[in-house]
């Protein structure tokens, strides 16, 4: 009998405890180490321009863990110990007690839900989420090179690279406060920005935030404008420069929403001469479009559209002299 003295018991029950770890171990606690690696790997050989681990569960929603399992099969372990039909089986059924409670604990480990990505010179490096699956199963790394990326777009939380026909090759979840972070390194690493705004979830922006950015953009607008003041003055037109908005308050959680630059160019009578909106920023529910570029690509954009404005005010000007 293998349980015939407490020395006996010990040892056994020490050997299926050991075991079970080692094989919980294998099967997923191993993985985030492998996931270290792989991108200490990629750090070596490539030049990074960004890298993130997002957890891709739903935020607010809580999964309860079913307990109805663990308690079935740990009823059916005290069963065989007062029964003990043969000490094998009882082995047997201990060792599966203890593989089933150390993949229990692994599965609620954060790790499973984690999903990394990693901008580097050469291509787009995807870590998937585990979700449960054992380390011999699914891929850990899946790689996408440049070559067959075209551009990307960014829709709600989500980076999404598409090639030449428009068919999306990946698709990769970011953090929040990563936004301009991801857009800089895509930027820098000559990606192209295939939709001139981005869909991305209202719930991302900090309201603060934004309108920081708005009197920004309007700072950099009236310097601009200060460029073309003799031409102006030449036409005899003075401009009305500012932020529009189609509602007070919160813009970000109202259902219809937008701001957008606008720009009036004024004759000296009070007759408005020429006029033009740049977009900022529309929703709808909990979707927005943030729209416009960054950095220089905003002030060549802005650039053209004010030269835009003073082309038609222009030629209003000569259309009356005529």
């Amino acid at each position: 009998m293998l349980f015939d003295d407490w020395s006996s018991t010990v040892t056994i029950l020490l050997w299926i405890i050991g075991l079970s770890w080692l094989i919980g171990f294998i099967g997923w606690g191993v993985q985030p180490i492998v996931r270290q690696q792989r991108k200490r790997s990629v750090r070596r050989s490539e030049q990074v321009r960004f890298s993130s681990e997002v957890n891709t569960d739903l935020i607010a929603y809580q999964v309860r863990r079913n307990h109805a399992n663990i308690a079935l099969a740990m009823f059916l372990m005290l069963v065989l110990v007062v029964w003990r039909p043969l000490d094998e089986l009882i082995v047997l059924g201990g060792f599966v007690l203890g593989v089933y409670l150390m993949r229990d604990h692994y599965l609620q480990r954060p790790f499973q839900m984690l999903q990394g990505f990693m901008l580097s010179d050469k291509g787009v490096h995807l870590f998937p989420e585990r979700q449960g699956r054992l380390l011999w199963e699914g891929k850990h790394h899946i790689f996408f090179s440049w070559q067959h990326i075209n551009g990307y777009r960014i829709d709600g939380s989500y980076v999404q690279f598409l090639d030449r026909h428009g068919n999306m090759v990946v698709q990769v979840e970011y953090a929040p406060n990563e936004f301009e972070t991801v857009k800089s390194a895509l930027f820098d690493l000559n990606v192209k920005r295939l939709e001139p705004s981005d869909r991305i979830w209202v719930a991302q922006l900090d309201e603060q935030e934004f309108y920081e950015f708005e009197d920004e953009i309007c700072k950099t607008g009236w310097e601009l404008i200060e460029l073309f003041i003799e031409e102006l003055n030449a036409m005899n037109l003075a401009p009305e420069f500012g932020i529009m908005r189609n509602m007070p308050g919160d813009r970000l959680l109202e259902e219809h929403a937008r701001s957008w630059l606008q720009l009036n160019l004024i004759s000296e009578t009070g007759e408005r001469k020429a006029s033009a909106s740049f977009s900022l920023w529309q929703s709808s529910g909990n979707i927005g479009f943030l729209v416009g570029p960054r950095g220089q690509d905003l002030v060549d954009k802005l650039q053209v559209w004010i030269k835009k404005v003073l082309h038609e005010a222009k030629q209003a000007t000569e259309e009356v002299v005529s």
